[in-house]
């Protein structure tokens, strides 16, 4: 088998500045074709989205209306296939749905099988798709300018929001505010707001964005933005209040982002290179100081795989006395990198493959383990000579 450094690589791209705080952001471009046959299935992709159930991502392909799934070592393989264009998908409970042209569709994780086949008459171009919390879809159609909101378990639908003055398309349900929130396909583009409890619309922001595509939110309250016009993501404040900032550029369109908790990822799809993007997502000063996780949160190093260094960052919201040790996959101590009191704030440990004898590791799978008073939080790290 081929190592999963011939399917991932990375690169530094440049310095960005969030209001004085500047920022290395590091980019890993998953191109991942098929380790069996070399052949890298994406198609379009317009949506992704990840599956912690299953550790892996799952993207839609516009262009043949299939979702590919991705897992942890690299590999992809079709999960289904043979549907009408698959624009948005989201996770809810133990399915994915998608939007699919008249319909919306769903499908059990587990088995692949149809959980969903839901005809929306009248509907147009059904494209972005989310959920709340309490078991309801929420599905733009971009042509027909209105937002479907559909019960999960008995299938029943309504047109929630219709009359919308610009195309709807990126569409995120915002559990902390209650609301659902949307970007549209056109210029200067409001950010709109509707109110879960009575459907009202308003104006969340105004903006100078164009050809807006995805909506997504990370873990510090920030809120994403993908823009066909300026092949940009543009990252907002918990409020919105201030000009957004460039998070990522690309030669090409960016679609339907979303954000991985489990790993601190914004995902981007991109369409015409058929490749996703996996943007580390770090705390700026930019954000509200309670919006941060309550104890501490460990962040996916990067690069990774890696060679000759990484880095491993972490966040306290507290002082506390911090360990941070690398194991070998059969549970071994390599090394321990860290192992003092810190203050609250993000910290950043680099690690060279070394173990605690100054020689250097074998290439394989290691776990870095990250432990704040009895809490403790580990992840997978690929080192390869």
């Amino acid at each position: 088998m081929l190592s999963l450094w011939n399917y991932l690589f990375c690169r530094l791209s440049l310095l960005f500045s969030l209001k004085g705080l500047f920022i290395v952001n590091v980019i890993i471009v998953l191109m991942l074709p098929n380790l069996s046959s070399g052949q890298n299935l994406l198609n379009r992709p317009e949506s992704v989205v990840f599956d912690s159930l299953h550790s892996r991502y799952l993207v839609s392909n516009w262009a043949d209306g299939s979702i590919v799934q991705i897992d942890n070592t690299g590999n992809q393989t079709y999960f289904t296939t043979g549907h009408v264009s698959i624009n948005g998908i989201w996770i809810s409970g133990n399915a994915v749905f998608a939007g699919c042209s008249t319909k919306v569709k769903g499908f059990d994780l587990a088995t692949g099988s149809s959980v969903m086949d839901l005809t929306i008459p009248g509907a147009l171009n059904l494209n972005d798709v989310t959920a709340d919390d309490v078991g309801h879809l929420y599905v733009t159609d971009f042509d027909k300018k209105e937002i479907i909101k559909i019960n999960i378990q008995s299938q029943i639908y309504s047109r929630y929001v219709t009359g919308l003055s610009l195309n709807p398309n990126g569409i995120l349900y915002d559990a902390s505010n209650n609301r659902l929130l949307i970007c549209s396909f056109g210029y200067n583009i409001p950010i709109i707001s509707i109110n879960l409890i009575d459907s009202s619309t308003s104006v969340v922001a105004s903006t100078f964005l164009a050809q807006c595509d995805g909506f997504a939110k990370d873990d510090f309250g920030n809120y994403y933005i993908s823009s066909w016009e300026t092949k940009s993501i543009y990252r907002f404040d918990s409020d919105f209040n201030n000009p957004p900032h460039i998070f990522y550029t690309n030669t090409e369109a960016p679609v339907d982002i979303s954000y991985n908790s489990n790993d601190g990822f914004l995902a981007v799809p991109i369409m015409w290179l058929n490749e996703i993007v996996l943007l580390p997502v770090a705390p700026s000063n930019t954000h509200n100081e309670n919006l941060f996780p309550l104890e501490f949160k460990l962040f996916q190093n990067y690069p990774n795989p890696f060679n000759p260094e990484t880095q491993i960052q972490f966040y306290l919201s507290t002082p506390s006395d911090v360990r941070l040790t690398v194991y070998d996959i059969q549970g071994n101590e390599v090394r321990t990198l860290l192992n003092e009191y810190k203050e609250s704030g993000n910290y950043s440990v680099g690690w060279n493959g070394q173990n605690g004898v100054g020689g250097r590791v074998s290439s394989g799978v290691y776990i870095y383990i990250l432990k704040l008073k009895d809490i403790i939080s580990t992840k997978k790290m690929v080192f390869i000579k």
